[in-house]
């Protein structure tokens, strides 16, 4: 929805190499499971992403769905 104030939670954490981190839009968790999220996390980014959007548009969404998934990398690599 649309509001006046903006609302940003912030958590500090280090990252892993491997650990992925799902950055979505409301829109994401209105139309698909938790349980749909952690087996689509399961791919490469691209794909878990694709996925996503995929079964959120696939189960009906009447909601934008914005989805970004990254993967911690290898320092060096």
């Amino acid at each position: 929805g649309v509001s006046d104030k903006l609302v940003i939670d912030i958590d500090h954490d280090i990252a892993q190499p491997g650990d992925k981190y799902l950055i979505c839009s409301d829109g994401l968790f209105k139309d698909i499971t938790l349980d749909d999220i952690a087996q689509a996390m399961n791919q490469i980014p691209f794909k878990a992403a694709q996925s996503l959007i995929e079964t959120a548009l696939a189960n009906e969404a009447n909601d934008n769905v914005t989805v970004i998934v990254v993967e911690a990398a290898t320092p060096g690599s």
